[in-house]
């Protein structure tokens, strides 16, 4: 039983060299996922217990 076909080799270097022009994606992607941990440690918690009598302590220093 052949689980790789021709067919699906030929498809999955269509779409990889379709995708060549993308390698900044991944830096895109992680940019934004940082950015977006940050966020959430600055205003996360407080969000968290709006409404609330809770005092939130973010992890990061300063914020």
């Amino acid at each position: 039983m052949k689980i790789v076909n021709a067919q699906f080799v030929k498809d999955f270097r269509a779409e990889a060299e379709r995708q060549k022009d993308f390698t900044n994606s991944f830096w895109r992607q992680l940019a934004v996922i940082l950015v977006a941990i940050i966020i959430i440690q600055a205003v996360g918690p407080f969000v968290v217990l709006w409404g609330t009598n809770l005092v939130a302590h973010p992890l990061l220093p300063g914020f």
